[in-house]
């Protein structure tokens, strides 16, 4: 992963007519500072339900926070590795059509 800074001159006014046209998605932003990982379906539910999973491959040596996404690339949430397993910092609800 590689950190990408946000800079001032790419905010908008609030006061902008289409403001949710300048958002960045939450998984574009949690991945553009973090380091992250694709979890699959058994994982994905876990995760979704605050449950500690063991680390998934590659994050072991991590230290702080890794984005956790699903296949599709929506942003699960963000955790961090703890004595081998996962541990969320923070969920975000499920998206629903």
């Amino acid at each position: 992963y590689k950190r990408q800074p946000y800079n001032v001159a790419d905010a908008v006014d609030v006061g902008v007519d289409d403001l949710a046209a300048h958002l960045i998605p939450l998984a574009d932003a949690a991945t553009s500072r973090f380091p992250s990982f694709v979890a699959d379906e058994v994982q994905t539910r876990a995760l979704r339900h605050g449950q500690r999973i063991p680390a998934p491959d590659g994050t072991a040596q991590v230290h702080g926070p890794i984005a956790a996404l699903t296949s599709a690339g929506d942003l699960i949430g963000l955790i961090e590795i703890r004595d081998g397993k996962t541990a969320t910092l923070m969920n975000v609800p499920e998206r629903t059509a």
